[in-house]
């Protein structure tokens, strides 16, 4: 009978001389309303604020570890007329990294700001983790009309803005979201280089 006899072959990768690789965080920075300034005593900001810390302590003090990039977003909640929310997302982004400025010595080459401006993205991912009447229709109306369109009016009166108070109260507060994106190398060191770091 014919036999088949497996080969058994072994590859071996190509070491990597540099890694790349990205951390991401999200953190919930609370604001006074109608604020950009970050009060680190303020709300839960104390805790939020210490993962960051952790995050880039772990990540500065790595000697294999060269940060290439900082990219801070700042989100505010739909509520108000867009160019307002426009600019609390601005001066929230730009609050945040002065705060790390302030704290650690990056050079300035790697702080990239973003506006996020109003974040209907985290509005529909809190809608789907919650029991809300009228959720459907809430969510057709953010799906089928444009903000320029007059999408928050149309919110606000479904059912005589029931669910928009609801919202107001529940949701909105915890859209106010700093998001700080780490980009950064891992250097392979040879067994003399990593004798010297140990």
């Amino acid at each position: 009978p014919y036999t088949v006899t497996p080969h058994v072959a072994f590859v071996k990768p190509e070491a990597e001389e540099v890694k790349y690789r990205a951390k991401e965080a999200k953190f919930l920075l609370s604001f006074a309303v109608n604020r950009t300034n970050l009060l680190p005593e303020y709300m839960d900001n104390p805790t939020e604020l210490a993962k960051l810390h952790t995050m880039i302590d772990e990540l500065h003090t790595d000697k294999t570890i060269t940060i290439n990039r900082l990219d801070i977003i700042g989100y505010a909640s739909p509520e108000g007329t867009l160019a307002h929310n426009k600019k609390l997302s601005e001066g929230r982004a730009i609050a945040l990294r002065d705060y790390m400025a302030s704290r650690y010595e990056f050079p300035k080459k790697l702080y990239h700001i973003e506006f996020g401006g109003e974040n209907w993205d985290g509005l529909v991912e809190a809608l789907s983790a919650i029991d809300m009447e009228y959720k459907d229709e809430v969510l057709q109306i953010i799906r089928d009309i444009p903000i320029e369109s007059g999408r928050e009016k149309k919110l606000m009166d479904l059912h005589r803005g029931e669910p928009f108070r609801f919202m107001l109260k529940n949701i909105f507060p915890s859209l106010h979201i700093a998001i700080c994106r780490v980009n950064y190398n891992v250097r392979n060191f040879n067994v003399d280089e990593a004798k010297e770091i140990i």
